[in-house]
């Protein structure tokens, strides 16, 4: 099986307030073409300037180039579930939508 871990071995580099900041580099993981790639913190939101706003979008774009993807995701991230798991009264901003999951082979 090709299988990759994407945030590791794929990193761009973005300029953001004066600093050197590395993303995943989604491209280089649609061109290498694996059968699998593990992408961690499904809900995470990307350095201002890149492509996606969320790296759930960055999934998807992988996805959609025919890639299976394998993450994770903190319960409370869920946006469905999001008012029922928060017993801090802390908002959690970073929310992946319930579509996502739905694309989801097994959760």
């Amino acid at each position: 099986m090709n299988f990759w871990m994407a945030y590791l071995l794929f990193q761009e580099e973005i300029f953001y307030k004066g600093k050197e900041l590395e993303e995943m580099d989604v491209q280089a993981v649609i061109n290498l073409r694996p059968e699998v790639v593990i992408v961690d913190e499904l809900a995470y939101t990307n350095i201002e300037g890149s492509k996606n706003e969320k790296r759930w979008q960055d999934v998807m774009d992988i996805l959609d180039a025919g890639i299976n993807v394998i993450s994770a995701v903190n319960i409370q991230h869920i946006e469905s579930l999001n008012e029922e798991i928060n017993i801090t009264g802390v908002e959690v901003k970073e929310r992946v939508p319930d579509s996502v999951f739905a694309l989801a082979m097994k959760l």
